[in-house]
């Protein structure tokens, strides 16, 4: 899909990223693509961007804490496909007790994005669709402070 001569991929990815470049490349197009909307007021789109960008960044870091070579298939390691982002901050050696005091608030707020919410009917508001980019995205953001520990 094209929306104003941007090529858009709003979900996950077809296939299954093999390194961790590839998942913050994964996190770079979401981010962009989130921006757009924000700037569109396609304040649906901002929320599962926003979503997909944290679940691809939660394992950009599961793969660079457990020192894998590549993304584990499905068979080996059920638990890291999951979209819940909570469970795969249990995979990640993070704990939310230890996350800056600056970032915490933004790193919840982005936790509680939910791929069910992607089916409901309910829009959010352009304010709520700014306040989740900012929280993911931010100069505070959860991805952003994520991209540090690189």
């Amino acid at each position: 899909m094209t929306i104003a001569g941007v090529a858009v991929k709003w979900g996950v990815p077809r296939q299954t990223p093999l390194s961790i470049a590839d998942w913050w490349s994964l996190v770079d197009e979401k981010q962009q693509l989130a921006a757009f909307a924000v700037e569109q007021r396609i304040t649906r789109q901002v929320y599962e961007l926003s979503g997909f960008g944290m679940e691809f960044a939660l394992k950009a870091h599961i793969m660079g804490y457990e020192g894998l070579d590549g993304w584990p298939d499905r068979s080996s390691r059920p638990e890291l496909y999951d979209h819940n982002l909570n469970r795969l901050l249990r995979y990640s050696g993070l704990d939310l007790a230890t996350i800056p005091p600056d970032i915490a608030p933004n790193f919840r707020l982005a936790l509680n994005w939910r791929r069910d919410h992607g089916y409901s009917s309910a829009k959010p508001s352009i304010i709520v669709a700014r306040q989740i980019f900012d929280a993911t995205f931010g100069a505070k953001g959860a991805v952003t402070w994520l991209r540090t520990l690189r």
